[in-house]
């Protein structure tokens, strides 16, 4: 038997990047109270494939004893790349690694003999700036003073390189388990 899951208060809806020439799926949760007078914090999470729904259901969690927790009710923004496993793979080394002179592989990769291309965080992250916040801000109302970037893994290791590049982009970076060993280490050059 398969049923359609429906999350309940969660939108979705496709986001073009011109930067990248590349689409991302974009899905929406929206707390269920009325949002305060200066909005809502918003948690974009990268990965949103992956993570968005983990994210989604622990704010929702965490949220409903906020004076104990000292979590607030947020927008919950997923950012995922469309398509099969291999293809969203490739976009994640694309989107998530930094511009390079050169990459040194790690012997995994190595391994895997897989073609990719590497080195469009800036471009990723322009689209974060340019299209999809201002879309967010557009669309909902929201604490431009509280937001957050999540990423975990290949994703943590662009939500540092955010951190270190860009660091008033967002407000709170929460990077789980960096790939922090990409590149031969390069993001310690950054710091």
């Amino acid at each position: 038997m398969n049923n359609p899951v429906t999350l309940a208060l969660t939108e979705a809806w496709g986001c073009y990047s011109e930067e990248i020439d590349e689409p991302y799926e974009i899905r929406v949760s929206l707390p269920k109270a009325f949002p305060p007078v200066e909005g809502y914090p918003v948690i974009y999470v990268l990965d949103g494939n992956a993570y968005f729904q983990f994210v989604r259901d622990a704010i929702r969690l965490q949220s409903k004893n906020a004076l104990k927790t000292f979590v607030e009710a947020a927008i919950v923004v997923g950012i995922g790349h469309p398509g099969e496993d291999e293809e969203v793979s490739k976009r994640r080394f694309y989107d998530f690694t930094a511009p390079a002179e050169a990459y040194h592989y790690s012997e995994r990769l190595k391994r895997l003999n897989v073609e990719r291309e590497y080195g469009g965080a800036l471009k990723f992250l322009t689209f974060l700036e340019t299209r999809l916040k201002p879309e967010i801000e557009r669309r909902y109302r929201v604490d431009e003073r509280k937001q957050a970037l999540f990423g975990h893994s290949l994703s943590g290791l662009f939500t540092l390189f955010t951190l270190f590049t860009k660091p008033t982009t967002f407000q709170t970076y929460l990077a789980i388990s960096p790939s922090i060993w990409w590149n031969d280490y390069e993001l310690l050059l950054y710091n």
